[in-house]
């Protein structure tokens, strides 16, 4: 999903592009003299250069926030100690990034699946119970695994402010004696509360009875079944 939203902001910024390119190209065949052409331009170029601290262009890839840079990584990692520690005192929430199946074989008690290629899916617990300031630690599996890099974009673009990534991951944690659970996530249907097939649209459910269980009712006009009678000799 976030590299379809990147591939969708590239094309309009490449049309926004053509649309100058196209205006400056009308303003020659219109004879606008030089000196105005290069003003506009030079504008131009000036506020696509220009960069709020806080909301960088999104077409514009802010280097200090990028997390796959060691150099960036270092200030989001967290130590087995530091992990420990907020296991201990549970201040923190944990966010496993692998896959659903490789959670059921074993996690970190109470963390939260939030696999990598389906993040919004799974990401319902996590918006219902973790405040968006409190500290999250993410993990996957370790060693060249990048899930947890890529999560950890999710939940910053999702506005969480307080993400730490733990890098040996499972590979480390799971040789530790930190408490353990097995066992599937929720399934992301069974974390909303309702599945297609339980809803049921308002005044549904006196339709609903009257078909499994209530009597039917003679619809017929009163005094018919008397008279029907009557004809009989």
């Amino acid at each position: 999903m976030r590299t379809s939203r990147r591939m969708l902001i590239l094309t309009l910024f490449g049309v926004l592009c053509a649309g100058l390119a196209n205006a400056a190209r009308g303003m020659i065949a219109a004879g606008v003299s030089e000196s105005t052409r290069t003003g506009f331009s030079n504008f131009v170029v000036a506020w696509l250069r220009v960069k709020p601290a806080d909301k960088p262009f999104p077409w514009m890839l802010d280097p200090s926030k990028d997390v796959r840079r060691p150099e960036v990584a270092k200030q989001f990692e967290v130590s087995l100690d530091e992990v420990r520690e907020h296991m201990t005192n549970a201040d923190a929430a944990f966010v496993d990034a692998r896959r659903p199946d490789q959670y059921a074989e074993g996690h970190l008690a109470g963390a939260y699946n939030v696999p990598s290629d389906d993040k919004e899916t799974y990401m319902a617990a996590v918006y219902e119970n973790v405040p968006q300031d409190q500290r999250v630690i993410i993990y996957c599996d370790g060693g060249e695994c990048e899930a947890s890099h890529s999560v950890f974009d999710h939940l910053r673009d999702s506005g969480f402010t307080n993400l730490k990534i733990f890098p040996p991951g499972w590979e480390v944690l799971g040789t530790t004696d930190l408490p353990i659970e097995t066992g599937a996530a929720a399934a992301p249907d069974a974390e909303a509360g309702m599945t297609d097939e339980s809803y049921v649209a308002p005044g549904d459910d006196a339709t609903t009875s009257e078909e499994e269980g209530a009597p039917l009712e003679d619809e017929s006009p009163p005094g018919d079944a008397q008279s029907e009678s009557g004809d009989q000799p």
